[in-house]
């Protein structure tokens, strides 16, 4: 919930990121990214989807899954 999230750079930053997705899969890092700008723009259901996979991709990253969990709830 960051209110002074530039949103041109958020859009740049998933544009960016979701062009580089369809030639590759994206990291854990790199969907943690994706998420963050996607909920900082307000689409919960995209940035949990993000989270969900980089979580999935990192399973001992304890942090990283009580965040998933916490947007799922």
């Amino acid at each position: 919930n960051n209110k002074d999230a530039d949103i041109a750079v958020m859009r740049g930053v998933i544009a960016s990121l979701e062009s580089e997705r369809l030639s590759r899969h994206l990291d854990g890092a790199e969907l943690s990214r994706l998420a963050v700008a996607y909920l900082n723009l307000q689409d919960l259901d995209a940035g949990y989807a993000c989270l969900h996979e980089a979580s999935r991709l990192d399973p001992n990253n304890v942090v990283l899954a009580g965040q998933t969990n916490a947007l799922h709830i």
